[in-house]
């Protein structure tokens, strides 16, 4: 029981290693086809600010009642 067990935990952890280096391949192809900035950097595609986004798409950045108490 315990050697199937340690199988298919061991095949998971494949393909998630699989998964993950095809999500590297991805990301380093759309990083070469940037636009590269006066400084050698890659430009961002979305300039912003990363404040908020754990807050979610739909949060009213106006309701701040969660945090009055």
């Amino acid at each position: 029981m315990s050697l199937r067990w340690a199988e298919r935990y061991f095949e998971a952890e494949i393909e998630l290693s699989k998964q993950l280096l095809d999500d590297i391949d991805d990301a380093a192809g759309r990083f070469a086809r940037s636009d590269i900035g006066e400084f050698g950097m890659p430009l961002p595609r979305n300039p912003g600010s990363w404040k908020g986004v754990s807050d979610g798409p739909n949060r009213d950045p106006s309701d701040d009642s969660e945090c009055a108490e």
